[in-house]
């Protein structure tokens, strides 16, 4: 493996130690300023090559502001370019309105964008449980005023038959939650070596949490690997997990929450 410049190094797994030095990820400006430095102030053992070319011979993937050691070209497609279908409100629209990133959504729901609506949608759930409306009448309410997006992919149309392109997210619900934060933070402490949190937000009706989880693809289908995660996960952390979302064309409705995580990863 010949590197631009006077230096050689024997494979992938060496190149990645030289790069990141057992680190799991490294930020694009401080790999930029560790590759400009001097070979005989460093550790490197030859000119040390550009991140540009690094990136272009898919020795390192670039995410947002970070870049990640890859072991192939096939793994070597950045996680922040895959996006998804957005839909205005009502949810009868099933045509995308665009496609939108995990960065793009963080911001509208932590931005204004659902800011007055999201009390009403509550307002609506308090009266379903206390009977005053139908589920009926609280699922109209959502439908009829929040916007949607399809994590799973990017769809001509919002049915299995209408997907383009699969992003890699998996939406999982947590619902009636007795308190959202304390499961929020639990969700943040895990670090799991099949699947990676990409987002995290209260759901529209104030009780639960919208759980967006990312899996690199694996060969199998979207039903094999959520039924696989939500067994794995539901087993390993305990988490009570519903068992109706296996359409790969199912929509999640956005809301306001100021608090969302966004892994750094994905901005």
């Amino acid at each position: 493996m010949k590197f631009p410049g006077t230096g050689q190094i024997s494979d992938v797994e060496n190149l990645h130690m030289y790069i990141f030095g057992g680190r799991e990820k490294v930020s694009l400006e401080q790999l930029s300023k560790e590759l400009k430095w001097e070979c005989s102030f460093k550790r490197w053992p030859f000119v040390p090559p550009s991140c540009k070319w690094l990136i272009e011979q898919g020795y390192i993937t670039e995410v947002g502001n970070y870049v990640f050691p890859i072991k192939s070209k096939e793994d070597s497609l950045a996680v922040s370019g895959f996006k998804f279908s957005f839909y205005h409100h009502p949810i009868t629209n099933t045509i995308p309105n665009g496609s939108v990133t995990l960065s793009n959504v963080a911001q509208a729901i932590k931005g204004n964008n659902y800011r007055n609506v999201t009390p009403q949608i509550r307002a609506a759930s308090k009266q379903y449980k206390s009977g005053t409306i139908t589920k009926n009448d609280y699922q109209q309410v959502k439908a009829d005023n929040l916007d949607l997006v399809t994590f799973q992919g990017i769809f001509k149309n919002r049915a299995i038959s209408g997907l383009i392109k699969p992003s890699g997210f998996y939406p999982i619900d947590l619902d009636d939650l007795e308190d959202v934060h304390a499961e929020q933070a639990r969700i943040l402490s895990i670090q799991d070596d099949y699947f990676i949190t990409a987002l995290v937000f209260v759901s529209p009706g104030g009780d639960g949490l919208k759980w967006i989880l990312w899996l690199s693809d694996n060969g199998h289908t979207y039903i094999e690997n959520y039924l696989a995660l939500r067994e794995y996960i539901s087993a390993k952390y305990n988490f009570v997990i519903g068992t109706g979302q296996h359409d790969i064309s199912r929509a999640c409705y956005l809301c306001h929450d100021p608090n969302i995580f966004l892994n750094p990863i994905f901005q």
